[in-house]
């Protein structure tokens, strides 16, 4: 009897969770996507926050009519969804958006992100790996790159600026050429809508236990990143993305 994926839950794993959600991809691209087992609850039962998180990454990527990819999966998954019950996904998204030169920005619930890049990361971590975090010894926290919101907190704003400086000056710069990407399958189609990379992953191919950090980092429709951090507790206070956000 298999368990579902996701650390800490015991439940049985009934069903296929696909990483990411099928509804990311455009029709005619819906092959060979990445699954592990689930449960339903983080399967089925968190398509509210798969969707936020869908409508999320489409308006913070489609620029213009080139968008194709973006724009087939905003039109014909995103948009129906904002109509539905009386457009209770559309008022949630629009509240409190401020017109910017050539748009708006939108208030972004990073709760409901993180929920979802959660599932999305622990997800990928077992399909590579096998293995689950033990959610008493790791810290999961999610940096997004190319969200364009306002912060309402002034340290809110300082610590994501730092992370940034972070993610720029390392993460996503060139003197990562000199390290070992661990890609989740190599055979892995459609990654123009989404890319994954794991860093920390191939020194755990023979172990027992995951003991070591790791960072994912995941690329949708070829301009919206995230890097989700797993750290040990243990260490977290000595990682890079600990004193990017509280500088001494």
């Amino acid at each position: 009897m298999a368990n579902c994926y996701y650390p800490g839950c015991t439940e049985y794993a009934n069903t296929k969770e696909h990483i990411p959600p099928k509804s990311f991809f455009p029709e005619k691209k819906k092959i060979d996507l990445m699954t592990v087992k689930s449960c339903p609850k983080h399967n089925n039962e968190k398509t509210k926050d798969d969707i936020y998180a869908l409508a999320q990454i489409c308006y913070n990527v489609i620029k213009d009519v080139s968008d194709l990819d973006a724009t087939n999966v905003f039109e014909n998954k995103v948009f129906p969804q904002l109509k539905h019950n009386n457009s209770a996904l559309e008022r949630t998204i629009m509240r409190n958006r401020v017109r910017i030169p050539g748009g708006y920005e939108f208030p972004v619930d990073t709760s409901r992100m993180d929920s979802f890049f959660d599932c999305l990361t622990h997800g990928v971590i077992f399909k590579k790996i096998k293995m689950k975090a033990d959610l008493e010894s790791y810290r999961l926290r999610h940096v997004y790159r190319d969200f364009n919101h306002k912060f309402s907190d002034p340290n809110d704003e300082k610590m994501h600026e730092g992370m940034l400086s972070y993610m720029d000056g390392y993460m996503l710069s060139d003197m990562l050429s000199s390290i070992n990407f661990s890609f989740i399958d190599k055979r892995l189609r459609n990654q123009e809508i989404y890319n994954v990379k794991i860093i920390g992953a191939d020194s755990l191919a023979h172990g027992e236990d995951l003991t070591s950090s790791l960072t994912v980092v995941h690329t949708f429709y070829e301009k919206f990143r995230v890097i989700s951090l797993l750290t040990r507790v243990a260490n977290f206070e000595k990682s890079a993305i600990h004193i990017a956000g509280h500088p001494r």
